[in-house]
């Protein structure tokens, strides 16, 4: 059974949304996002200084940002596509900005990306064709402005993030990836021909070192694309100058749905496709080979009382902790937060803490800031909750009121100013 297949069953309507994006599978994107700006700006743009955000970002969740923005992508069809709030750590709070949502009224939602003071959301129109949004953030209202639009065909669109700031990468369907250069206004520029993978692509990541990516490529085994499929996971280059990406070799065979790679560049995590289990590796600083670490695969949910299932996953700003954010596949309840410290020589995983969520929720978007957690609940009753975090210890204890009353909430994606 292919790792898509397998998903329809026990994975939610973001994951399935995703997972049609390839031929043979498809993209999880999951992972939020941050705006770091680059050490050094691409030709032809400036660093907007801004300050870091959420998601795998080294650097996110600083305590002395002086505004913090949380923009969520929302599938409600038609209407603005991204939500926008602001986030007060220190209560911890969050309001939804004025003006919100932003953007105008479209038809179709995909995934969303923040990166420096923009904000970029792939919007698929129609069965053929797919439009990359580009909103710029006012950094003492948070309110979105419309910079450009980008399309391209392709049946929808799975945005990674370049954490360099100076590039954007599409997932696109058939197993593609598109490069783009992020210009100095926030508009895209195409950085050449898609590069093709395979028949589809589960998920890819972008390294801090701005050399390398990864992506997981599946691969079917018959002409039926409901049927079996290989997975690997694969190196790819990063051209230093336009950011464009060429596909290096195979790295591991292993089977994997989700794959991060910690703000220090040092570990890879991937979910393995019983979503049960971590796989970690340690990447060589030299040839960017992976070696599965002592002890992996880790478990990363339990089965009890019913068989959990880990959706989204992210690491501390730091690199110290992971969270694993657990459900169940048949009825969305228990859910709980599985809290990992890794350790920096040896890449192990240590469970430390078992972080119980109210029950019922459909829990599928995660970031992981300095003193918080913020998690995205999809259903007709949508919601947003704010979990403190010691950033010492890694220990989650609750923190604020939900933030309810919102449907079709799915990515999200963290401003710091």
């Amino acid at each position: 059974m292919s790792v898509a297949n397998f998903a329809r069953r026990c994975l939610p309507s973001i994951v399935l949304a995703l997972l049609s994006l390839s031929c043979g599978g498809g993209s999880s994107m999951m992972n939020t996002a941050s705006n770091t700006a680059p050490a050094t700006p691409p030709p032809g743009s400036s660093s907007p200084g801004t300050g870091s955000g959420g998601g795998s970002s080294p650097s996110g969740g600083s305590p002395s940002s002086a505004a913090t923005y949380v923009y969520v992508a929302s599938s409600i069809s038609p209407s603005a596509p991204v939500v926008g709030f602001r986030l007060d750590a220190s209560a911890p709070s969050i309001a939804e900005l004025a003006g919100s949502p932003f953007g105008k009224p479209t038809t179709g939602r995909g995934s969303l990306v923040v990166n420096r003071n923009f904000v970029y959301i792939a919007v698929q129109n129609d069965p053929i064709t797919t439009t990359i949004l580009a909103m710029r953030a006012d950094a003492s209202s948070g309110g979105l402005t419309e910079v450009g639009e980008t399309t391209f065909t392709s049946f929808g669109a799975a945005l990674v993030r370049d954490p360099s700031g100076h590039n954007l990468y599409a997932i696109l369907s058939g197993g593609n990836i598109a490069s783009f250069i992020i210009n100095s206004d926030g508009t895209l520029s195409s950085a050449g021909p898609p590069l093709h993978l395979a028949d589809g692509i589960a998920a890819a990541a972008m390294s801090p070192n701005g050399q390398t990516g990864y992506a997981i490529s599946e691969t079917q085994l018959s002409s039926d694309p409901r049927g079996p499929s290989s997975l690997a996971i694969v190196l790819l280059h990063r051209d230093p100058n336009s950011g464009t990406l060429s596909l290096s070799r195979q790295v591991s065979s292993d089977r994997a749905f989700q794959l991060k790679i910690d703000p220090t560049g040092k570990y890879l995590v991937a979910v393995k496709d019983d979503f049960k289990h971590f796989l970690v590796y340690r990447i060589n600083d030299s040839t960017s080979d992976l070696t599965a670490v002592a002890g992996s695969p880790f478990m990363s949910a339990g089965n009890l009382p019913a068989p959990d299932f880990t959706r989204p996953f992210d690491f501390s700003p730091d690199g110290r902790f992971v969270y694993a954010v657990n459900t169940n596949g048949a009825n969305e309840r228990p859910a709980s937060i599985w809290v990992f410290a890794l350790d920096a020589n040896s890449g192990t995983l240590t469970q430390i803490q078992t972080f119980d969520l109210p029950p019922g929720s459909n829990y599928f978007n995660v970031a992981v800031e300095n003193s918080l957690m913020i998690l995205i609940a999809n259903a007709n009753d949508s919601r947003i909750t704010l979990i403190r975090r010691d950033p010492n210890t890694g220990q989650l204890s609750a923190g604020g009121n939900p933030l309810g009353g919102y449907r079709g909430l799915q990515e999200i994606g963290v401003m710091h100013f």
